[in-house]
């Protein structure tokens, strides 16, 4: 018999069960993905169970197993997502995005893992063309970046024969 929850457990279970379901029964549509393994399946059971914990540790996992998908296959997602669940990819990244904005506002790059996870982001929001500004301006830090990385691997005599 599945445990009682409070009507605000319940509603972060149904919450959390959205989004999950979407996204499992996206990756289970993957080409690629074998057919005797579905991550849908064990997500409905543990919402009928409703083990809201077990959701929650899923929920991350699903969530950051996304960053992984190419940015058509993550439109996609988010489409489903605002179908679906009522929410965004973006919403789901939240402290992802607040790391960027931050960057944003700085306006420089300063390490490889910064530039990777704008370079995603991006990749991701390039043909929003209500997002034309914050392209640019990225785009801007990116290709700083680069050429500052350029320059102090040319200072260092570092060409692409000699990488070490």
């Amino acid at each position: 018999m599945p445990r009682r929850l409070s009507p605000e457990k319940q509603l972060e279970l149904d919450s959390l069960f959205r989004v999950i379901s979407t996204i499992a029964d996206w990756a289970d549509s993957m080409p690629d993905r074998p057919p005797n393994i579905r991550m849908a399946d064990p997500m409905r059971q543990a919402y009928q169970k409703r083990n809201l914990a077990g959701l929650r540790m899923a929920y991350n996992d699903l969530v950051e197993m996304t960053n992984a998908a190419t940015p058509a296959q993550r439109r996609t997602l988010d489409a489903l997502l605002r179908e679906r669940a009522n929410t965004t990819l973006e919403a789901l990244s939240a402290k992802k995005i607040r790391r960027i904005e931050r960057i944003r506002t700085r306006g420089r790059l300063t390490s490889e893992e910064q530039y990777y996870m704008v370079r995603e982001h991006v990749e991701f929001i390039f043909d929003d063309p209500s997002r034309t500004e914050e392209v640019h301006d990225l785009l801007d830090m990116l290709n700083a970046y680069e050429e500052r990385f350029a320059e102090r691997a040319r200072t260092r005599g570092i060409t692409p024969d000699n990488q070490g």
